[in-house]
């Protein structure tokens, strides 16, 4: 009987890891497009070309605050630098919940998994599409360093109202860098991060608020902040800016 059953297994693997590192290739190799600024002799700028309708001002890691990245780790996947792309304590708890409670939803995702999803697979919620992505962010893991993962991820999340990226979400928002923004108009971005519809800042602002507080109590419990900024971001309000598209 174990021999009939690994006759049928084997393959069921083998097809899996050979999918699976094409899925990372795709990753390894991925050259995220960006929105391009056209200038006349006179510096003036005449057009802006945005690929498949995808505005991403890219940003190099180096160029990132450490204190953002502290954060965006400390709510995204506070074991990053330790895994090597997966978790199982999270994948089995998972296991657990999606199975008892007889559902697709799935969680515990790394960074390595989500930009593996976002760049290689899609959000389809199903065992298939999540086994190949807990096996290619293994074989992502093991080829590009951290900061290599972390910079991709940075600039290939959706933020809604076609931006993509930290960067293009803190000057749409914001009309600010990355580099320029407070610790509650980050956590702001954060929150979009959860959700984009369910926890935008226009449309549903008191979502992503309640969110961003939320966000703000545990970087106080983890000591990344102090007192005062916890007191001062939580009540903190920022302006948003109306998102618009550059012009085409």
């Amino acid at each position: 009987m174990t021999k009939i059953a690994l006759i049928f297994i084997a393959p069921v693997i083998s097809l899996f890891l050979i999918v699976a590192v094409f899925d990372s290739r795709v990753v390894i190799r991925y050259k995220p497009t960006i929105t391009t600024n056209v200038y006349d002799t006179q510096s003036r700028l005449i057009a802006t070309l945005i690929p498949n309708h995808k505005h991403r001002i890219y940003i190099h890691f180096e160029d990132v605050p450490i204190k953002f990245i502290q954060l965006l780790i400390a709510i995204e996947d506070h074991d990053f630098f330790n895994h090597f792309g997966i978790r199982f304590s999270s994948i089995i708890r998972s296991i657990k919940t999606n199975l008892f409670s007889l559902s697709k939803s799935q969680g515990g995702s790394t960074i390595t998994q989500q930009l593996v999803k976002n760049v290689a697979l899609n959000s389809k919620k199903n065992w298939i599409r999540k086994i190949r992505e807990i096996i290619a962010a293994v074989f992502v893991d093991t080829i590009l360093s951290k900061k290599k993962i972390l910079e991709l991820y940075i600039n290939e999340i959706y933020f809604g109202h076609g931006f993509y990226g930290f960067q293009t979400a803190a000057q749409g928002y914001f009309g600010k860098n990355l580099d320029q923004i407070s610790l509650k108009e980050f956590t702001i971005l954060l929150a979009i991060v959860r959700a984009p519809n369910k926890f935008n800042p226009i449309a549903a602002q008191q979502n992503n608020l309640n969110l961003a507080n939320i966000y703000i109590d545990r970087f106080y419990k983890l000591g990344l902040i102090d007192l005062n900024q916890r007191q001062i971001s939580r009540i903190k309000i920022p302006i948003i800016l109306k998102p618009s598209f550059p012009r085409i």
